[in-house]
């Protein structure tokens, strides 16, 4: 059996999320997979942590999405691991046989993308299925320029969401561009290949990062519907659209258009 390791990371004054993704994910753990939780809130204790299988790591401060990954990833080295899953603490593993599906798409892809659903079930996978296109790239343009345009073009973007809410799509395994940053599956040739852990920016640019480096180092990216994920969305840094989100999202667009220019 593969042995892998599943890294998120917990922030904020309240634990019920961390807590509940905690008792979600216990049935899985075993030998061949343990859990590592980056606390970037450090004052506060998380319980239902007590297990051979799970680590809880206590950051000096909060340190991002990536940022806590990457100090997990140096208090638990991956050492002799096969995969590793990154993801949100407010995420949940759906289907019983998850881990034996991916055991055999290991074999096919560098990153493993699932299908994350929301509670309104909205698929996000996959999130980006081809590169960027160039109106799209005028459009990231556009948003970064200041928090009024980024507000008016996420409300055009939300009702656009709502209208093709009942839209039926027919999923299928194939390759994609990016995968969605809630849940993501990195194989282990993901690092053999040269991959890493990019944290230049604080928050959302994760997708951005790991798929352009997937596209220099040609990496293999696969969208798997049969690996189903509940995304509970937001819970942790809110869903209103706010002038701090805003900057982080821009200091992340600044930061990838600079370290990876064909991307955007």
């Amino acid at each position: 059996m593969k042995k892998g390791r599943i890294y998120t990371v917990h922030y904020g004054e309240e634990t019920y999320i961390t807590e509940k993704f905690i008792s979600s994910t216990i049935p899985f753990l075993s030998n061949s997979l343990d859990l590592v939780i980056v606390n970037n809130t450090s004052t506060i204790e998380i319980a239902n942590g007590k297990s051979n299988f799970i680590h809880i790591v206590n950051s000096n401060n909060n340190l991002g999405y990536f940022g806590g990954i990457k100090y997990g990833m140096e208090k638990f080295m991956l050492d002799d691991l096969d995969y590793i899953i990154i993801c949100n603490n407010d995420v949940q593993i759906l289907n019983s046989d998850f881990f034996s599906i991916l055991e055999e798409k290991l074999n096919s892809y560098d990153i493993i993308a699932p299908s994350i659903k929301t509670l309104n079930n909205v698929e996000q996978n996959p999130h980006l299925k081809k590169p960027l296109s160039k109106f799209k790239k005028i459009y990231y343009k556009v948003y970064c320029l200041n928090f009024i345009i980024a507000l008016l073009l996420n409300k055009i973007l939300s009702i656009r969401k709502i209208s093709n809410k009942n839209v039926i799509r027919i999923q299928k395994e194939e390759r994609i561009f990016s995968p969605h940053g809630a849940f993501i599956i990195l194989n282990k040739s993901y690092f053999d290949k040269g991959g890493y852990i990019d944290t230049g920016y604080f928050l959302y640019g994760e997708e951005s990062s790991l798929s352009a480096q997937a596209n220099i180092l040609g990496l293999s990216v696969g969208f798997v519907p049969d690996l189903l994920i509940q995304h509970w969305e937001n819970i942790s840094t809110g869903k209103r659209f706010s002038k701090s989100k805003f900057q982080f999202q821009k200091e992340a667009y600044k930061y990838i258009k600079c370290k990876y220019p064909d991307f955007y």
